[in-house]
């Protein structure tokens, strides 16, 4: 399933609801995610920034890595 995420970015537009459900199913989080995130959270609805809020306490509990990827 890690190869997928190669293909993340050529299939589907950068979208928070898309990257949180990849960030939980994958278990990481790209950095070019992440500076999407950081560039677009002005345009975020509350429900959006409740999922950025969400994200980060995932990377903060250990759940969801940064930038790494696990070999099956």
């Amino acid at each position: 399933m890690a190869f997928l995420a190669g293909l993340f970015l050529g299939f589907f537009k950068m979208n928070l609801g898309i990257i949180f459900l990849k960030a939980n199913v994958l278990g990481f989080i790209t950095l070019e995610e992440l500076d999407w995130i950081t560039e677009n959270e002005n345009c975020f609805s509350r429900v959006d920034m409740a999922l950025v809020i969400k994200l980060g306490r995932l990377m903060d509990e250990g759940l969801i890595e940064i930038d790494c990827r696990k070999t099956a």
